[in-house]
């Protein structure tokens, strides 16, 4: 599985801050959401919860092509 954030979708609302500051962040350039390295630690139900209640729906996991998953 792959996280993946639709910088274009954010809205900065920082509610996947909250939720795991190991794993995002917000840039201070354009202060849209950025994921870090420490979101590899988290689970898949961690992921899928925090994009359920991501407020833009900016934030989906994906199947990585060709990793059989």
């Amino acid at each position: 599985m792959k996280l993946e954030v639709d910088r274009e979708m954010c809205m900065s609302a920082g509610r996947c801050v909250l939720d795991a500051p190991e794993a995002f962040q917000l840039d201070e350039d354009d202060e849209l959401v950025t994921v870090l390295p420490g979101a590899a630690d988290l689970s898949v139900l961690e992921f899928q919860l925090i994009a359920d209640r991501c407020p833009s729906g900016a934030i989906s996991l994906t199947t990585q092509e060709g990793s059989g998953t």
